[in-house]
C-alpha cells in the first residue's frame, strides 16, 4: 500500500464514524419528553407481556411499551428510538391478550383499562415513575 493512501483510507473511517453518530442522534424537533418507567401489576402480581400506550390529551404522538416478565415497562416515543412520553396529561391504556385454545385471542382486562380506559396521568420533564395497579374487581378500583 502507497504511503499517500493512509491518510485517504483514515480519513473515511473517521467520516463513517461520524455519520454514525450524527445518525443516532435524537431529532431535534421532538416535543419537550419525560422518561417514563414503572410496573403494571394485576390483583398484585406483575403483569407480564402487556401493552402500556400513554396518550397525550393534545394532539401529539402515543408512548408505548411492552412489560417484562416482572410486569416493568418503559415508555418509547418514536419507532423504538426515543425513551419518554410527550410531558402533559395522558390518557393511559393497557392491554393484554392471551391465546385461549376455544375462543382464539382473548383479551383479559376490562375495558376500563384498554378500550375505554379511565385511567390519567401526568407525565413531567425529567424521571417519572408512573406504576399502574390495576385489579379484576371494579369495585377495588382507585381510579
Amino acid at each position: 500500500m502507497r504511503a499517500n493512501a493512509m491518510p485517504r483510507i483514515w480519513a473515511m473511517v473517521a467520516l463513517a464514524c461520524a455519520a454514525v453518530v450524527i445518525g443516532c442522534e435524537q431529532p431535534s424537533n421532538l416535543p419537550e419528553l419525560g422518561e417514563v418507567t414503572g410496573v403494571v401489576t394485576l390483583d398484585g402480581r406483575p403483569l407480564a407481556s402487556a401493552d402500556v400506550m400513554f396518550f397525550p390529551n393534545y394532539a401529539a404522538k402515543r408512548s408505548q411499551a411492552i412489560t417484562d416478565e416482572n410486569g416493568r415497562y418503559e415508555l418509547l416515543y418514536q419507532r423504538d428510538i426515543v425513551k419518554g412520553a410527550v410531558v402533559g396529561h395522558h390518557t393511559v391504556a393497557i392491554n393484554k391478550v392471551v391465546e385461549d385454545p376455544r375462543m382464539g385471542h382473548r383479551q383479559i382486562l376490562s375495558d376500563r383499562y384498554w378500550k375505554d380506559s379511565t385511567i390519567r396521568r401526568e407525565v413531567k420533564a425529567g424521571k417519572n415513575v408512573i406504576n399502574l395497579a390495576l385489579t379484576s374487581d371494579p369495585s377495588l378500583d382507585s381510579e
